[in-house]
């Protein structure tokens, strides 16, 4: 069963929170709940930077709102029109990821205002409920569970060391031909994806990172893959040398190696598993340095 992640957990926190807020300040708990929903991201810092559009856009839509209902409240072509009209300006005035709430608190004025009711006061007052839930959503990423995207990157790097090793065996003591290194593509963006994030949350973690080593073993993971690509480009049966063939033996403690020796042949190969080899004790180097 796929586990419940901190994003949806903080979401729905995030929800009880606005909608409580919501009712005890101004008695109505959907829209900051439902402001509260889309505010909420996979990072701190996208959370605080789409919250300063998302606080920008609120405004402007009840702006646009409470200019629309002075004509025809509650129109379904003139809603349409609005949320139109709204979108666009957010768009012209870059606030692109404020144009969902912005649009969202437009209807709640639109849609919800009766002439019985002081225009200013609620459009102001729709305003502020959708301005509880960006807040909240804001507060509730940078408070809990900010993820730790150097655990992350270094879970990744141990995964990509056993994929080497699978490697390794698979060619020198099982003596195999084709080893598929789609793992380790896959798991190199990975790693580069997260460290993106981390970049982006160096600010805002409650976690110091090596932002230096990790840089260095993220290297180090791309130069053994292209190792192990150029040994898989090899059409020809290769064999071991002889500073290899003792290597190999001291790494697997094991009195003979299956995979054939001869001092000059396959000097490609050669060279690629001397470099596999040394990389893969620098990415070991690094995990061992990270739990220092």
């Amino acid at each position: 069963m796929k586990k419940v992640g901190m994003r949806t957990i903080k979401t729905g926190i995030g929800v009880v929170i606005s909608s409580i807020l919501g009712f005890i300040a101004t008695g109505n708990s959907l829209n900051p709940s439902i402001a509260c929903i889309i505010s909420v991201q996979d990072s701190v810092s996208g959370s605080l930077e789409v919250g300063k559009n998302r606080m920008y856009g609120t405004v402007l839509g009840g702006i646009i709102g409470y200019l629309f209902i002075f004509y025809y409240p509650g129109n379904s072509f003139l809603s349409g029109l609005g949320v139109i009209l709204t979108i666009y300006l957010c768009n012209l005035l870059n606030l692109n990821s404020g144009a969902s709430i912005a649009a969202i608190t437009f209807l709640s004025v639109q849609i919800g205002f009766t002439v019985s009711e002081d225009a200013l006061s609620y459009s102001i007052n729709k305003v502020f409920e959708n301005a509880i839930g960006v807040v909240v959503g804001i507060a509730t990423n940078y408070l809990l569970a900010r993820p730790n995207h150097s655990i992350s990157i270094y879970s990744n790097f141990k995964q990509v060391e056993n994929n080497i090793n699978k490697f390794l065996k698979f060619k020198l003591i099982e003596s195999k031909s084709k080893f598929e290194p789609d793992f380790l593509e896959d798991k190199i963006s990975e790693i580069e994806e997260v460290h993106r994030k981390l970049l982006k949350e160096a600010d805002y973690s409650r976690q110091e990172a090596d932002l230096v080593k990790i840089e260095e073993g993220i290297n180090t993971c791309k130069t053994l893959y292209s190792h192990i690509q150029s040994i898989e480009l090899l059409s020809k049966k290769v064999y071991l040398n002889n500073e290899n063939y003792e290597v190999v033996k001291k790494l697997y403690k094991k009195d003979k190696i299956k995979l054939s020796q001869d001092e000059d042949n396959s000097p490609v190969f050669n060279y690629h598993l001397k470099e596999i080899i040394k990389g893969r004790e620098e990415l070991r180097q690094i995990l061992k340095d990270s739990i220092k």
